[in-house]
């Protein structure tokens, strides 16, 4: 296994696997559109601020997940795996 920071060759891995749970964000919330309303701000921000890292598989090369935090707060953390 390989963590490594996110790129910004990477966001499209990353929007699909956040895509991936659509289904669950669609019972949590009514318009799934307003989940993604700012998405590419938010995952270009993380990056640029070098606050997400990706987790693959050390031999396919496979994206297993990312994950974003905040340098300032230790409240909010977001895993996104794949199923």
């Amino acid at each position: 296994m390989l963590i490594r920071a996110v790129t910004l060759s990477d966001i499209h891995t990353w929007l699909n696997l956040s895509h991936e749970w659509d289904g669950l964000v669609n019972k949590l919330i009514s318009d799934i559109s307003a989940f993604y309303e700012g998405f590419d701000d938010y995952m270009t921000a993380k990056i640029a601020q070098n606050e997400a890292y990706l987790v693959e598989d050390g031999v396919s090369g496979r994206c297993l997940g990312v994950v974003a935090f905040s340098k300032k707060t230790t409240e909010y953390l977001i895993l996104e795996f794949q199923k």
